[in-house]
C-alpha cells in the first residue's frame, strides 16, 4: 500500500512540476530576449510546452529504470498537463474580468506587452503614443505598468499572443492553484499521511479565501499568497525528497525567480521566510544534522535564483527603477514615491497601530470601507453573519473581514490549538515543531509592524497561523483529536466556500450581461455597416476585449479630446459602461 502511496505521490509530483516549469519557461523566455530587443510572439508558449516536456523526460529517465514504463509515463503526464492547460486556457478565455485593477492597468500592461512592448528599453506611454492607434492610458496606470513587478503580465501576454483573447491569461491562477494543490497532496501522501486528510487539507490549502475572491481576475494577491506558500512548501519537500534533492533545488529555484516578481511585497515576503529557514539551516549545519553538500547546494541555488529573478526576469523592474528613480521598488518607495494606502484605507486607520487595525479589521462585520466612504468598522461576535456581509463577498479587494465572514473565531480556535498542542508536537517531533512554527512566529511579528497587515489581500500570510494549527492537530494519533480536526477543517472549508460562491456567481452574471451586449451589438450592426469609435474613461483594458471580438471591424480609438468634442450624449455603453462606442458618421 506505502509503494502504491508513493507511486502516486510522485507521478503527482512531476505533473505539478510540469505545469510549474511551463509557467516559468514563458517568464524566462520572454524576458531573457527582452534583453535582445526582441519582443512577446506566439511561439513561446509553444516553446515553454516542448521544454515542458523535455523536463518532464529527464525526470523520469533519472528515476525510472523501466523503459516501457519510463515512455508510459511520460506520454501520459506531457497529455494530462498538455490538457489541462488548454482546458484551463478556454474556460477563462469565457468568464471577463470587470474589476478595476483588472481593467484598468493590468490588461492594459498585458495588451501592450502582447502587441510588441519591450519594458526593458522603452516606457510604457512611450510605445503607446508611437502606435497608429494608441489606446491613450492615464498616466496612474502607466505608473503601475512601467514600475511594477510583470511575472503575471508576461505570462499573460504570452497566452493573449498565442489565442488573441485576454481575457485567457487568467489561466495563469487556475495553473498555480492545480499546482499548489498537487505539490501539497504528493507531500502529504509521500509522508504517509491518510488520503483523506491529504485531500481535505490541500483543498483548505488552495481555497484561502483570497485566492477564491480573486481567481478569476488579473488581480496578483492570490498568486502572492499560492507562491509563498509553494517556496515554504519546498522546505518540506527538502526533508524527505519525493524524486531527487537535484529537482527539489531546480523547483525552488522556478519557484524563487516567479515569487520575486509577482510583486514588491511578494520579494520582501519570500526573503524574510527564506531568511528564517536558512538561519534554522545553518544552526542543524553546526550540530550537523544536516549535510554539509545539501547546505551548499541550496545556498548556491538561492543566490542565483535571486540574482536571476532581479537581473533576467525582473531586469525591466528592479535595475532599471533603480537607474531611473534611486530605487528598485519605485512607485511605493523612494523619492517622488505614489501613496496608494491612505485612500484605499478607512479614514480613522490613519492614526491606529499596526496591531490596532489589524484587530478592527479582523472581527467586526465584512465591509469594504474606503477612505472616501467615511465609514467605520462594527465589532461582531465571532460565528455571527448577516445578509449585508454575504453580499460584500464578491469584493476582489474586501477590506474589513477579507479573509471571510466565520475567520474571526477560525482565528481563535486556531491560536487556542497553537496554545494547546506546541509542547506535545515540541516533545514528539521537534523538527516538524519548527518547521512549521518558522513561518508562524515571522507572521506574528508581521501583524505587529506591518501596516499592511489589516488587509487580507496585502498579508495572506495570516492564513499560515490556521494551517499550521491543523498540522499540530494531525501530530496527535488520538481518535478523538482527529475528528476534532476533521469538523475543525470541515468549518474552514464552509467560510471559504462562501467567498468562492459569491465571487464565481458575481464573475458568471457579470460575464453573462457582457455577453448579451456584445450579442445586441450584433444583432444592429456589422463590419460592413459600423466603423466603430470606442472610449474608455479609465477601464482600458476593456479595448482588448472588443478587438478581439470584433477583429474584422474597423475600430478607431478616440481620446478624451475627440470623446468630448463629438458629444459624450452620441455615445453608447459596453460592458456596463467600462466602455463606449459609436459608429462613425
Amino acid at each position: 500500500m506505502n509503494n502504491y502511496k508513493d507511486s502516486i505521490s510522485k507521478y503527482i509530483f512531476v505533473f505539478a512540476t510540469a505545469l510549474l516549469s511551463f509557467i516559468f519557461y514563458n517568464i524566462f523566455i520572454s524576458t531573457f530576449l527582452f534583453i535582445f530587443k526582441v519582443s512577446i510572439q506566439p511561439w513561446y508558449s509553444i516553446a515553454s510546452l516542448l521544454l515542458m516536456i523535455i523536463t518532464i523526460t529527464v525526470v523520469y529517465i533519472c528515476i525510472e529504470k523501466n523503459k516501457k514504463r519510463c515512455l508510459f509515463k511520460i506520454i501520459t503526464t506531457s497529455l494530462l498537463a498538455f490538457l489541462v492547460i488548454l482546458v484551463s486556457t478556454y474556460l477563462n478565455s469565457q468568464i471577463y474580468d470587470t474589476t478595476w485593477d483588472g481593467n484598468s492597468y493590468h490588461k492594459s500592461t498585458i495588451g501592450l506587452m502582447a502587441d510588441g512592448w519591450n519594458p526593458l528599453y522603452e516606457d510604457m506611454q512611450e510605445y503607446d503614443s508611437k502606435q497608429e492607434n494608441p489606446i491613450d492610458v492615464q498616466s496612474n496606470s502607466y505608473n503601475w505598468g512601467n514600475h511594477y513587478a510583470k511575472a503575471s503580465h508576461i505570462f499573460a501576454a504570452n497566452i493573449l499572443s498565442t489565442t488573441g483573447n485576454i481575457e485567457s491569461g487568467k489561466v495563469l491562477n487556475t495553473l498555480s492553484i492545480i499546482i499548489l494543490f498537487s505539490y501539497t497532496i504528493a507531500i502529504l501522501l509521500y509522508a504517509k499521511k491518510s488520503y483523506l486528510f491529504s485531500i481535505i487539507f490541500s483543498v483548505v490549502v488552495v481555497t484561502y479565501p483570497v485566492v477564491c475572491a480573486q481567481y478569476l481576475t488579473n488581480y496578483v494577491d492570490l498568486l502572492v499568497y499560492i507562491y509563498l506558500i509553494l517556496t515554504i512548501l519546498m522546505f518540506f519537500a527538502f526533508e524527505k525528497p519525493i524524486i531527487n534533492q537535484k529537482l527539489n533545488l531546480f523547483i525552488f529555484f522556478m519557484l524563487l525567480n516567479i515569487v520575486i516578481n509577482i510583486k514588491f511585497s511578494a520579494f520582501g515576503y519570500a526573503g524574510i521566510f527564506c531568511l528564517g529557514y536558512y538561519i534554522w539551516y545553518i544552526y542543524r549545519v553546526i550540530k550537523k544534522k544536516i549535510e554539509l553538500k545539501f547546505f551548499r547546494n541550496f545556498t548556491i541555488i538561492s543566490v542565483l535564483s535571486v540574482i536571476s529573478a532581479i537581473f533576467i526576469i525582473g531586469l525591466s523592474v528592479y535595475p532599471k527603477n533603480f537607474l531611473e528613480h534611486g530605487n528598485p521598488f519605485y512607485p511605493i518607495m523612494g523619492e517622488g514615491k505614489i501613496e496608494i494606502m491612505l485612500q484605499n484605507q478607512p479614514a480613522y486607520f490613519e492614526n491606529k497601530t499596526p496591531i490596532e487595525k489589524f484587530i478592527i479589521s479582523t472581527f467586526s462585520r465584512a465591509e469594504n470601507i474606503s477612505q472616501s466612504s467615511g465609514l467605520e468598522a462594527t465589532y461582531k461576535i465571532p460565528f455571527t453573519v448577516d445578509d449585508t456581509e454575504l453580499e460584500s463577498l464578491s469584493n476582489v479587494d474586501l477590506r474589513i473581514s477579507g479573509n471571510g465572514v466565520l475567520f474571526s473565531g477560525i482565528l481563535i480556535i486556531s491560536l487556542v490549538i497553537l496554545l494547546l498542542t506546541s509542547i506535545f508536537v515540541f516533545k514528539n517531533n521537534r523538527k516538524l515543531f519548527l518547521m512549521i512554527i518558522i513561518p508562524i512566529i515571522i507572521t506574528f511579528i508581521m501583524i505587529f509592524v506591518l501596516n499592511e497587515s489589516w488587509w487580507a489581500r496585502y498579508f495572506p500570510q495570516l492564513y499560515f497561523i490556521v494551517l499550521g494549527s491543523i498540522l499540530f492537530l494531525e501530530s496527535f494519533n488520538k481518535k478523538a483529536i482527529k475528528i476534532v480536526m476533521f469538523i475543525f477543517m470541515a468549518l474552514i472549508i464552509v467560510n471559504n466556500s462562501l467567498t468562492f460562491y459569491y465571487s464565481t456567481k458575481y464573475a458568471y452574471d457579470e460575464s453573462k450581461l457582457y455577453a448579451s451586449q456584445f450579442y445586441d451589438f450584433e444583432l444592429e450592426n456589422s463590419a460592413e455597416t459600423c466603423q466603430m469609435e470606442l472610449y474608455t474613461h479609465a477601464f482600458h483594458g476593456t479595448i482588448y476585449n472588443v478587438l478581439e471580438r470584433y477583429s474584422d471591424y474597423n475600430i478607431y480609438i478616440i481620446n478624451e479630446q475627440e470623446y468630448n468634442d463629438i458629444g459624450p450624449e452620441k455615445f453608447k455603453t459596453f460592458m456596463n459602461s467600462f466602455l463606449v462606442w459609436k459608429c462613425k458618421e
